[in-house]
């Protein structure tokens, strides 16, 4: 679950630069990134599967995601007039607070309820997107505050 829960920052992380691309009418890049990170997923799959059950294929997930979301910024960098360090940066400002506010609900669910996984998994998948929900649009908004001021 810690990493799908990384793979998911990534994924996060990936769709500003990604509608970027999308947004310049580049979607033969789109296409080639995607087809990449897809294609090494289902490697990655193949091999960490056989060898770590389901945490391979979250380690699989996490991996090709965060590729995946390094090579949409550096694709998109140059038509944003900026460094992809800068759009990582950026795009991840936008998450960190509800990430680490979803890692630390989690695990302090997981100390809480950890002879119950079914009533930990429940829990977990609905209080975890409502903290990372209600950070994540509070945090907007408060951002979007600071701008106008």
């Amino acid at each position: 679950m810690r990493l799908t829960s990384i793979g998911i920052i990534a994924d996060a992380v990936w769709v500003g630069p990604l509608h970027v691309l999308w947004g310049r009418g580049l979607a033969n890049r789109v296409l080639v990134i995607t087809a990449c990170v897809a294609a090494m997923a289902l490697f990655l799959n193949s091999l960490l599967i056989p060898r770590f059950g389901a945490p391979g294929s979250a380690m699989a997930f996490a991996l090709s995601t965060w590729i995946g979301a390094i090579m949409t910024m550096i694709a998109a960098a140059p038509d944003t007039g900026s460094s992809w360090l800068r759009m990582l940066f950026a795009s991840f400002s936008d998450v960190a607070l509800p990430s680490v506010a979803l890692a630390i609900s989690t695990y302090t669910l997981s100390v809480l309820l950890r002879n119950d996984s079914e009533l930990l998994l429940l829990t977990s998948v609905f209080l975890g997107g409502i903290v990372y929900g209600g950070l994540f649009l509070g945090w907007q908004r408060f951002r979007n505050r600071l701008r106008k001021a």
